[in-house]
């Protein structure tokens, strides 16, 4: 085990006349310095599972004071506390019109094989997945494009570490 702190660091960084950053500083520390240094990468950690499989849109109803369409809970009864009356001076429900669509809840049954972040081939060229939508009938790529998955190729797939640089 070796032990070194951070003026030993600083010292040995000049010597090797290298900036300053979390990979230069390692490479100072150490003992053995190779002639070749591989390229510094970043990683975070990404969620594995969505575990939110429920979904709820809230209704559109028209706005009396202003004639636009705005959601149900922007017009409700405001109440933060189960003592105080729902028909209290606070609510705004009066200010409701007419009803454009009612609310409705998404339940989520299906994993598909394509998850965002996963590189894939694509005409000859490597492009990254923002995700899948039309039930994993078309995978949306990150330049816009909508692509059936049978016309990709899964290169890498993402699990809890993504690299960002």
């Amino acid at each position: 085990m070796h032990l070194t702190y951070g003026a030993a660091t600083k010292l040995a960084r000049a010597d090797l006349h290298l900036e300053k950053s979390h990979i230069n500083d390692a490479y100072a520390m150490g003992s053995l310095r190779p002639e070749v240094r591989v390229t510094e990468k970043h990683f975070q950690k990404r969620r594995r599972n969505n575990r939110i499989l429920e979904k709820f849109y809230d209704a559109k109803v028209i706005d009396i004071r202003t004639g636009k369409a705005v959601s149900g809970k922007c017009l409700g009864c405001e109440r933060t506390n189960r003592r105080e009356s729902r028909t209290s001076e606070k609510t705004l429900r009066p200010f409701r019109g007419e009803k454009l669509s009612k609310g409705k809840r998404t339940i989520r049954k299906q994993r598909y094989p394509i998850q965002p972040g996963d590189l894939l081939l694509w005409n000859g060229q490597t492009i990254v997945a923002k995700g899948t939508h039309c039930c994993g009938k078309s995978v949306m790529l990150s330049n816009g494009k909508s692509v059936t998955p049978n016309k990709l190729k899964v290169l890498y797939h993402i699990g809890g570490w993504q690299q960002i640089s």
